[in-house]
């Protein structure tokens, strides 16, 4: 059985939103964690690369907050469109072909530009996801040099 592609629209929509909000999570707990772990470290060189690791995950806790501003622009937008196309079918019943004609035409002129902001914003939602994605890699990427560093450096002074 083949769903509607409301119903799909609806999944996808809730599958990002719970990707988004783990990645955020992850984000989150990532810097509270490499903050409770700086607080035994020694000031050395190698605090660079934890602070590449923050400045990381707060770029993709950014990126992440910026796609839920996008993405609830996206329903906003398809919300008022939606509403809009409902508007004119029950205007369309009601009244003689040439009453229809100007006030269709209107509706067009209209629609294009929330289109182009839709698809924009949507855009936007998607671009800040990948943004999301990579900071929380660059930042688990250089906390994780950070911490070999750190051993390195401990070996050797043993």
């Amino acid at each position: 059985m083949q769903q509607p592609a409301s119903e799909l629209y609806k999944i996808a929509s809730e599958t990002t939103a719970k990707y988004i909000y783990f990645l955020l999570a992850t984000a989150g707990a990532a810097i509270a964690y490499s903050i409770e772990v700086a607080n035994d470290s020694n000031l050395s060189s190698s605090l660079f690369l934890l602070m590449l690791a923050i400045l990381s995950w707060m770029l993709s806790f950014y990126n992440g907050c910026k796609s839920i501003q996008y993405d609830i622009s996206v329903h906003n937008l398809s919300f008022d469109i939606q509403q809009e196309t409902e508007i004119i079918k029950n205007t369309e019943k009601r009244l003689s072909e040439q009453e229809f004609a100007d006030i269709r035409k209107s509706y067009e002129e209209n629609i294009e530009p929330w289109n182009q902001a839709l698809s924009k914003h949507g855009s936007q939602a998607s671009l800040h996801l990948v943004k999301q994605f990579r900071f929380l890699i660059i930042g688990g990427g250089a906390f994780v040099a950070w911490r070999i560093t750190e051993f390195v450096v401990k070996a050797s002074i043993s």
